[in-house]
């Protein structure tokens, strides 16, 4: 059964789904319109844009088809079969409609926009039309500014901001009061970061407008997009002073208020829209009725709907119950099915609004507190509720970005400027994922040098690297890279150098499950020494936010002193595996232990435990980390000495063998995110700082402190520094690295 709004609404209700972008919704109305309908051509009208917008351009161009067939409609009829040409890229098969609305409406600027449609870009053609508007004496002083102004829209429509603010001011300098070119302007000139402008042009007609809720919109906009928050928001309040039932100022309100970090503020402001439920009040509705006798017999239905409304529920209660008669509930009772879509209809709107608003706070606080499924899953339900929804589709590419899911953040920034064109975020956001496309050259050159625990650590090593990355598809990379590596122990004046191969592949399979595999091979220059094999493995399960497991297999050169080289490479085989999560907001924890088998008859285990708590946000975050470490060996080192017993001939097992090591250290770090926009994918510019200090069950002291930066520059440019610095009265080492990535 259809809303029981009157016929006369109906062409309302279209355009407001419309507008919601939900043009499936619109289509339902216009399908579901009573027979014998008076407006039969205004709803073939609409049932063409919303096929259109759909993307049903062929459905679209049949539904045009039709109403060609009515004179009055004719002109508007022929521009739309046209769109659904130049929608499906053939502007060829779209030219002889466009004439033929062009003969019927000469002075219809979209019908001529279209038609010169390649010509769009050319600057010249642009300044031919605007002169030409200008002037054309037939047109008076306000239709020509129009006319300007609807070219300015055309191009906005299409993403040519630079060419729709040259329309607009073109406009304005036919007709300096034209409202709409002005609002126009103001609107576009923030889309395209001219803020201050914006902010001017919109305070100018705030003055000469006060009260207008348009007006005072924009600028509470553009102020939250400048950063402006504190004023945004008042704003914001101001509006929803004067317009209490307007849900938009207090959303806006609350999203400026996360985006400056007042995390309380927003969580208040989200749940006082929740306020009181739909649930709550589509059960008082309901109660009224049957209190009256109008719904006897209804216990098992309200009875369901007040267990929802018991357990917190905000919408779906509602879902419920529609639902219900959906499958056939009270069929065979019309009086009473009929007085229970009365009640739905009249909470319609609440259940609408407070279902998008619930949606959304649960995917923006779930993102927030590291629960990138949870908040994928409440914006795939949300852009499902409300397709038009501009920030929750720039939000769902940023969570499938942050989770490595280039294909599903693409689609959402694609929609996105389907819908607006002009979000430079979503365009510069697309732009990135796009670069990721794109093989990348890397240049590493890395050092480190140990000293202590006797002979055991006595190295300087450095590894150079030339490589490069080929993303094979979305998600999944190959990797080749040459090597040189050259190692010199710092008891004698011999160095070894080697040089080498790394093979390597990633994938994001799903969601939930990732991969890595790498293989490397090091030959040695000097004859005698045998070439190695080394490689990784390794599986990364999200376990739907609660708990990330990772199962890691790795084999790697234990080389530390000369012996370890001379005795054909000590190599171990490690097997581990990891728990973390976060369990609060700012809370992580992280588990692992495993097993380590030495190519020299030795075996090992080790296990980590560790915590951390940020006490700030982004872009500043300061955390500090607890960490406890256990270690264990078989068997021990053991030095083999000369007859004099002074000099070192050869080490068993020549790497540190820790007999039942027990550590801890207690970790200081800081973040500075330096980025001119913080977005995932955006350039990045940052760097961390961190500082450990800690002992063992040895009594040995240590202090470490670590640096890295990273810069991205110049769209296909990357730099970053890291260095380790480390001491303890056993054990000193320093290192550090430089890469350097070109994406082509």
């Amino acid at each position: 059964m259809l809303n029981p709004a009157g016929r006369e609404e109906l062409p309302g209700l279209v355009e407001l789904k419309m507008l919601e972008k939900n043009y499936q919704g619109a289509l339902a109305i216009i399908d579901a319109r009573p027979a014998g309908s008076p407006d039969a051509e205004l709803f073939l009208k609409l049932r063409g844009a919303a096929l259109a917008q759909a993307g049903r351009s062929t459905e679209a161009r049949a539904a045009y088809l039709l109403l060609l067939e009515d004179e009055a409609f004719q002109a508007e009829a022929l521009l739309g079969i046209a769109r659904s040409f130049i929608e499906e890229r053939d502007p060829a098969a779209a030219l002889p409609y466009l004439e033929r609305s062009l003969a019927l409406d000469p002075e219809n600027v979209e019908a001529g926009f279209y038609r010169d449609l390649r010509r769009i870009e050319d600057g010249e053609y642009l300044r031919e039309k605007l002169e030409q508007l200008a002037g054309a004496r037939q047109m008076e002083r306000l239709a020509g500014a129009r006319q300007m102004e609807r070219l300015g829209g055309l191009y906005a429509s299409r993403g040519y901001s630079e060419q729709a603010i040259a329309c607009y001011r073109a406009a304005l300098a036919r007709d300096p009061e034209y409202f709409q070119a002005r609002l126009e302007l103001a609107g576009l000139l923030a889309t395209t970061r001219q803020y201050d402008r914006s902010i001017e042009m919109y305070r100018r007609l705030a003055a000469e407008f006060p009260g207008n809720c348009r007006i005072m919109t924009g600028l509470a906009r553009v102020l939250g997009w400048s950063k402006q928050y504190r004023e945004s928001i008042e704003l914001y309040g101001e509006l929803e002073r004067q317009n209490p039932l307007d849900p938009v100022p207090r959303r806006e309100k609350a999203r400026t208020a996360l985006w400056s970090g007042q995390t309380d503020l927003g969580a208040t402001l989200y749940r006082q829209m929740l306020t009181p439920p739909a649930d709550r009040s589509l059960l008082a509705s309901l109660g009224k009725l049957q209190a009256a006798d109008s719904l006897s017999g209804l216990d098992d239905l309200m009875r369901a709907l007040r267990r929802s409304v018991d357990q917190g529920s905000i919408y779906q209660g509602y879902e419920t119950l529609a639902f219900a008669l959906r499958q056939g509930a009270l069929k065979g009772e019309p009086d009473k099915r009929a007085a229970v879509e009365m009640a739905l209809a009249e909470q319609r709107a609440g259940y609408r609004i407070q279902k998008g608003v619930a949606l959304e706070w649960e995917a923006k606080s779930s993102a927030r507190g590291g629960r990138p499924l949870h908040a994928l899953e409440a914006y795939d339900q949300l852009t499902m509720h409300q397709p038009g929804n501009e920030e929750a589709l720039f939000d769902r590419g940023q969570t499938a970005c942050s989770l490595d899911l280039g294909a599903e953040a693409k689609r959402s920034y694609r929609k996105l400027l389907e819908i607006d064109p002009a979000h430079w975020l979503a365009a510069e956001a697309l732009s990135r994922e796009l670069d990721n496309s794109h093989p990348a050259l890397l240049l590493e050159q890395s050092y480190w040098e140990e000293q202590g625990r006797g002979e055991l650590s006595r190295i300087r090593r450095q590894q150079s690297t030339l490589g490069v990355t080929v993303p094979l598809f979305d998600g999944y990379h190959l990797s080749l890279a040459g090597h040189r590596w050259l190692e010199a122990p710092t008891t004698g004046d011999r160095s070894y150098a080697a040089y080498g191969h790394t093979l390597a592949f990633d994938g994001v399979i799903n969601r939930y499950l990732s991969g890595a595999l790498s293989w490397s091979r090091k030959e040695y220059d000097l004859k005698g020494l045998e070439a190695r094999n080394s490689g990784s493995a390794g599986l990364s399960l999200n376990l739907n936010d609660y708990l990330r497991w990772d199962l890691g297999y790795r084999r790697s050169d234990e080389l530390y002193n000369e012996f370890g080289i001379l005795q054909g490479g000590i190599q171990a085989d490690a097997y581990w595996t990891s728990v973390s999560g976060t369990p609060l907001p700012k809370l992580s924890l992280t588990a692992k232990g495993g097993y380590l088998r030495y190519n020299d008859d030795n075996r090992g285990e080790f296990a980590a435990l560790s915590a951390g708590y940020a006490f700030s946000d982004h872009p500043r975050v300061f955390t500090v980390g607890a960490n406890g470490e256990y270690r264990n060996t078989r068997s021990r080192s053991e030095n083999i000495y000369d007859r004099s017993g002074t000099r070192v001939l050869d080490i068993t097992h020549p790497y540190w063998t820790p007999d039942h090591y027990l550590a801890q250290s207690l970790t200081l770090a800081w973040n500075h995110d330096l980025s001119s926009l913080f977005f995932c994918g955006s350039r990045r510019h940052v760097y961390d700082l961190k500082a450990s200090f800690g002992t063992d069950n040895d009594h040995n002291l240590s202090a470490r402190l670590e640096a890295g930066w990273l810069y991205e520059f110049h769209r296909q440019w990357s730099l970053s520094l890291n260095a380790t610095l480390h001491r303890s009265q056993e054990w000193d080492a320093a290192g550090g690295r430089l890469d350097i990535k070109y994406r082509f």
